[in-house]
């Protein structure tokens, strides 16, 4: 009960920092980059907002790599409650607080133009719903991986869930200076895993409970097989002895 009870408290730790650290450090990004710009002249104005869009990037890189391992992290300790109950409610709970933020991010992008690869624009609020927008698809991912049965009990259903889990994978995929790499493979196969593509021949998911099942059931014919040769060669090697003293005889 009580490494139960850290798990909870981990999460919940692991989820108020992901929503709440990138607001911080982009607030003090944005008031260094208004403090570096006053007094300069006006044909450098330009060059100190291109720096200052491309250190916002990097800054943003590294957040976002943070904030995918907390997720990860997170995904995982869901995913390591044994009381089936407490581990869909707990789900349940992220999945749905998930997509209220990314329904309320799709609009805000939506009502503002905002085309991936863009610079990030200087207004607050879309910038926030931009990293919404990335961050809960990302979340939504690990938590799709790692806890498939579950998702998919929650998710095929919702139509509205459909629609903006779509938009939001291709959103990220146009971010390809975010979405790279590990990223880029998440989306991938998330997409998978929740249908939105065809499934590639070769693709598994080893935490579902079809590809347990069937894991499971390999090692069990495997072990009768095993089982069956060594009695198979005890036997073999019975006979071999009873013809061994019949010939002696």
């Amino acid at each position: 009960m009580a490494r139960q009870l850290r798990y909870v408290l981990a999460v919940l730790a692991l989820i108020v920092m992901a929503w709440f650290s990138l607001n911080e450090a982009k607030d003090a990004n944005s008031n260094e980059s208004e403090a570096n710009s006053n007094g300069k002249h006006e044909d450098k104005k330009q060059t100190v907002r291109l720096d200052d869009q491309e250190s916002q990037l990097l800054t943003y890189r590294k957040l976002f790599a943070l904030k995918r391992r907390q997720q990860s992290d997170a995904a995982h300790a869901i995913s390591q409650f044994k009381d089936y109950s407490k581990r869909y409610n707990l789900a349940q709970a992220m999945i749905q607080k998930i997509f209220d933020v990314l329904f309320q991010a799709k609009a805000t992008i939506i009502d503002t133009g905002y085309i991936p690869e863009n610079p990030f624009p200087k207004n607050e609020k879309t910038r926030d719903a931009i990293s919404n927008v990335y961050e809960n698809t990302a979340f939504f991912g690990e938590i799709a991986l790692r806890i498939p049965d579950i998702t998919h009990k929650l998710f095929d259903k919702k139509t509205e869930w459909r629609y903006a889990i779509h938009w939001s994978v291709g959103f990220c995929n146009d971010s390809v200076s975010i979405f790279h790499g590990p990223h880029k493979k998440l989306l991938h196969l998330m997409a998978q895993e929740l249908r939105l593509v065809p499934r590639e021949e070769n693709y598994v998911n080893p935490y579902s409970s079809k590809e347990k099942d069937r894991e499971n059931k390999i090692k069990e014919d495997l072990r009768k097989e095993i089982k069956n040769n060594k009695s198979f060669k005890s036997k073999k090697n019975k006979r071999k002895k009873r013809k061994s003293r019949k010939a002696e005889l």
